[in-house]
């Protein structure tokens, strides 16, 4: 699960580079292009299903199903299994990697760029990431 997590942080890298607006938000927050790259900050675009373009189709369970175990994706609760019921938990947000001792990317903060709720989004609960304690 955190090859998963690693994988959807170096995507979520990319899209930072291709974002003039997050880079600007970035800037205009005081952070350079130095420090996004030393703490791994991302940007995930505004879309329902955006990481598909990285791990493929939602509709396959064998790429859904790690995605919602790690809390990127959400299952709509009608429990139906077409990929339309399945979404992106994090939508047009700078992307903050939590990381473990090992440097493993066990779970994201997602901070929206304009006005919007929650300002501030974090991964749920998993099982490699436990809120209040030090995930391993």
């Amino acid at each position: 699960l955190t090859e998963v997590m690693d994988r959807a942080a170096t995507w979520y890298q990319g899209q930072l580079k291709q974002s003039p607006r997050a880079i600007d938000y970035l800037k205009g927050r005081g952070l350079s292009g130095e420090i996004a790259k030393r703490f791994g900050l991302g940007y995930v675009p505004d879309g329902w299903q955006c990481l598909e373009a990285e791990f493929g189709s939602y509709s396959e369970d064998r790429i859904a199903k790690p995605l919602a175990e790690v809390g990127l994706i959400i299952q709509a609760d009608d429990e139906s299994k077409t990929s339309a019921r399945r979404y992106d938990r994090f939508r047009d947000r700078i992307m903050f990697p939590i990381r473990n001792t090992k440097g493993q990317t066990i779970a994201f903060g997602g901070r929206i760029l304009d006005k919007g709720e929650p300002k501030y989004l974090n991964s749920p609960e998993t099982t490699i990431f436990k809120k209040g304690l030090q995930s391993q």
